[in-house]
């Protein structure tokens, strides 16, 4: 996820020389969000509380990604419970 992408989906072109300050930590990023010193682009699992306690403010559009995700990796497949529970997973993510 990146600015860029997102300026792209409103059909806007970001400033070539934007005033930004960047942080490399992404709950410092969301904390100074919160704090009213900008904006930040955020994944609903971990803003969605901070919207609903009314800390931030949802600004679309919603991006989603294609390419990137999630993996679920174990050296333990083969065992029968933790195999039952990938499957299961698996099935959860596919309905969604």
């Amino acid at each position: 996820m990146a600015w860029q992408r997102w300026a792209q989906a409103l059909s806007v072109k970001p400033s070539a020389s934007p005033i930004s300050f960047r942080y490399n930590n992404y709950p410092l990023i969301v904390e100074a969000a919160i704090g009213g010193h900008g904006l930040c682009l955020g994944w609903e699992g971990l803003i969605n509380p901070f919207i609903e306690e009314g800390k931030l403010i949802q600004l679309g559009p919603r991006l989603k990604s294609e390419t990137r995700g999630y993996q679920i990796c174990s050296d333990q497949y083969a065992n029968f419970a933790i195999g039952n529970v990938i499957k299961w997973f698996i099935k959860e993510v596919e309905q969604d």
